[in-house]
């Protein structure tokens, strides 16, 4: 069973969510000023969610592993 676009898309959103939260912490906590710590996560994030939905989208097409 392959998964849809839709959900490699919203597994993919929601993901790179939680990943800005924890940059953004982790910025925080490294002394970063909020608005550099917010702005270089989203960034970052952008890239990666791209990259992330490509990759995915390739293993959906792998029968590798699946029942």
């Amino acid at each position: 069973m392959q998964d849809t676009k839709r959900r490699s898309l919203v597994k993919t959103i929601v993901w790179r969510a939680y990943i800005v939260l924890a940059i953004v912490c982790l910025l925080l906590a490294m002394g970063e000023p909020w608005e550099k710590a917010f702005a270089g996560s989203v960034v970052y994030n952008v890239v990666m969610t791209v990259a992330f939905y490509v990759y995915d989208r390739i293993w959906s097409h792998i029968a590798w592993g699946k029942n």
